[in-house]
């Protein structure tokens, strides 16, 4: 069984330093998929796409002006911004 993704816990950003950090959690798109269509985000026939799309883009939704303060919750709400066209929910 997948890892829960934490929407919590602070986002990988590709910096060893803050990635060696207590509370961060690295994810997969089978846990980006399982999170956005638990949270009534996506349905599933979108959410597979964008879950191997985040995974692939992770880092370009991780601002380094904002590193290290980003959760993972906040990569997958920007992501999900840009993935429906802009949408503010």
């Amino acid at each position: 069984m997948t890892e829960k993704l934490n929407p919590n816990a602070w986002a990988l950003v590709d910096d060893e330093d803050l990635d060696a950090r207590e509370g961060v959690q690295e994810v997969d798109p089978n846990m980006i998929f399982d999170y956005v269509t638990t949270e009534n985000e996506l349905p599933a026939y979108s959410a597979r796409p964008f879950a191997e799309w985040l995974n692939y883009n992770w880092h370009e939704f991780t601002d380094s002006s904002r590193e290290g303060v980003l959760t993972n919750g906040d990569v997958i709400q920007g992501a999900l911004v840009d993935w429906c066209g802009g949408r503010t929910h």
